[in-house]
């Protein structure tokens, strides 16, 4: 397995060109194409830290995922705890087989599908270097944003994205563990 960096080569969901990372705006490094200037994509970073890195042409609806009252009835149903044995086991069942990994590496975590961040909180009990909890819906990062504000002080970097998982914005090996619950 390659060495991973600390934190995981994202691209440039347009050009697939490298994506520079900053506190406010992402910005791709841009392939200057023969006889032409380059053009270079930016994405904003929201107010409330998440970044979107869908863009228009790769929606297939306008308000693409699952709806804002949809996202608002799972929290219910699972704040109620109905999956917290499920949620407690994939925890255990994740420490156990990535303890070698956890001691010894940078763990950079995607959470592919991670609606309103339930399960994405629970993996932030494993420490991994870098946590990206992935969702097409804006609506849930919005949720997912909100879930894990609380945990911006834990030595995990968290990185909340509206995306889609058929075109990921990351480049190949950069991350260690896929999740998608």
């Amino acid at each position: 397995m390659p060495a991973l960096s600390a934190l995981p080569q994202f691209i440039c969901p347009i050009c697939q060109s490298p994506l520079i990372m900053g506190t406010s705006v992402w910005q791709c490094t841009a392939h200057n194409q023969l006889n032409s200037p380059p053009r270079y994509h930016s994405f904003d970073v929201a107010k409330q830290r998440y970044i979107n890195l869908l863009p228009v042409q790769q929606k297939k609806s306008k308000q693409p995922g699952d709806s804002e009252a949809s996202v608002l009835a799972r929290q219910r149903f699972l704040q109620a705890g109905f999956y917290k044995n499920f949620a407690d086991t994939l925890l255990d069942f994740c420490q156990r087989n990535l303890q070698v990994h956890l001691d010894s590496q940078a763990i950079n975590w995607l959470d592919i599908g991670c609606g309103e961040g339930y399960y994405t909180e629970q993996f932030l009990n494993l420490n991994p270097t870098t946590l990206i909890a992935m969702d097409i819906s804006k609506p849930a990062i919005l949720a997912t944003t909100k879930r894990l504000k609380a945990h911006a002080t834990t030595q995990s970097q968290i990185i909340p994205l509206v995306a889609t998982a058929s075109q990921m914005p990351l480049a190949d090996s950069s991350v260690t563990v896929i999740s998608s619950i």
